[in-house]
């Protein structure tokens, strides 16, 4: 397969106007640490991984991921952002590599998965110097809208559209189908699927998965985020 070369740069990504000016204000006036200090604070002091990741929103998730696994015949998955590893106890992935940027995050999957051969799981900078067989696919789920800042978000989908040979699936929110921003400083809504297809073009969206459970002002019982399935064009001769 041919990869494709192009990168997502800082400054090609376009200013969301007033709302990302607000954006970092909010930020600003609450103190927030960033979004890699924002989730290790969260796992450290005991939290999860949130809503998204439990009853019915992971059940709906592993529904879906287990039905692309099994129709597309998937046996290797990278995970950017696999989180406190709840969620993951529901698919039936058959190798298996969870990344995340909390160290404590990792440290319960390990503990978790202890027995599971099948699965590895890595900080983001113990990532960086790791050298795993490049998988079929790769995922995102519930991530994207959690990186507030611009540089991150663009690394972070360099990152993953680098990393997977055949597929990318993201279940995310995308500011065509939800055009208002959070009031929470940890959320920040892009326009993921014109990015994608502007950056990276060797990535066809092949499919795009409605959530029933749409947001209703309550993230326990509704989401934001639709699944999106890319997969990897060749590159013209």
């Amino acid at each position: 397969m041919a990869r494709t070369t192009l990168r997502f740069r800082l400054r090609e990504m376009p200013v969301v106007g007033d709302a990302l000016a607000a954006a970092r204000r909010r930020t600003q006036r609450k103190g927030f640490p960033g979004s890699a200090r924002y989730w290790e604070d969260v796992y450290a002091t005991g939290g999860t991984s949130g809503p998204g990741s439990y009853g019915p929103h992971a059940e709906f998730k592993a529904q879906f991921i287990n039905d692309f696994l099994a129709r597309y015949e998937v046996r290797s998955v990278i995970e950017f952002g696999c989180g406190d590893g709840h969620q993951l106890g529901l698919i039936n992935y058959a190798n298996y590599v969870g990344i995340d940027v909390s160290e404590t995050a990792i440290a319960r999957c390990r503990s978790r998965y202890a027995d599971d051969t099948s699965k590895q799981f890595f900080t983001s900078s113990e990532f960086a110097t790791q050298r795993v067989a490049r998988p079929e696919a790769a995922l995102s789920l519930d991530v994207i809208f959690h990186l507030v800042e611009r540089d991150v978000y663009a690394t972070y989908l360099n990152e993953l559209f680098a990393a997977a040979e055949r597929f990318v699936l993201l279940f995310t929110s995308d500011t065509s189908d939800w055009p208002l921003q959070s009031s929470t400083a940890e959320v920040f809504h892009r326009p993921v699927k014109r990015d994608v297809a502007t950056h990276f073009p060797n990535w066809r969206l092949i499919e795009e998965h409605k959530n029933p459970r749409r947001y209703r002002g309550d993230s326990t019982t509704g989401s934001y985020a639709n699944f999106l399935l890319y997969a990897r064009q060749e590159a013209p001769a």
